[in-house]
């Protein structure tokens, strides 16, 4: 998935590329003992995810916005929407390579979110909590 990612940069991330992450992350249709839908959406795949895909292959590449702001913002869209049983956050860390690899036009890695986010993972895990928190402080407030 993570060689999908940065080797093919130039292609478009579609809902058949992500389907097909979360399969190769998920080749038996499980997670542990507990069975999940592989290669599909949880919810609604016509709502943000199709914002999400949009932005990041088109919006996104056309502004001026850093290539870092941008792969953490895809990154926390994608996880915020969960649209997958499981292998959420396996995925975002392959979606903010992607976007750092096409901001460089280049496969070769030398920075890795996924690799700074393994080690820093109680803050991230931390930050994404306080995001859980006031997105849902904002929505039922």
């Amino acid at each position: 998935m993570m060689l999908d990612a940065t080797s093919h940069y130039d292609q478009p991330l579609t809902a058949e590329r992500l389907c097909a992450w979360h399969a190769c992350l998920f080749p038996t249709a499980r997670s542990g003992m507990r069975k999940i839908r592989v290669g599909a959406w949880r919810d609604d795949s016509t709502g943000p995810m199709q914002a999400l895909l949009d932005w990041f292959n088109d919006g996104g590449v056309s502004t001026d916005l850093d290539a870092v702001l941008k792969a953490g913002l895809a990154h926390l869209w994608f996880v915020t929407i969960h649209p997958f049983d499981d292998g959420n956050g396996r995925i975002a860390r392959a979606m903010a390579d992607l976007a750092l690899a096409r901001s460089e036009h280049s496969p070769q890695r030398f920075y890795s979110m996924s690799a700074q986010i393994r080690q820093e993972h109680a803050q991230y895990y931390e930050i994404l909590e306080q995001t859980r928190r006031a997105r849902w402080t904002s929505r039922h407030g």
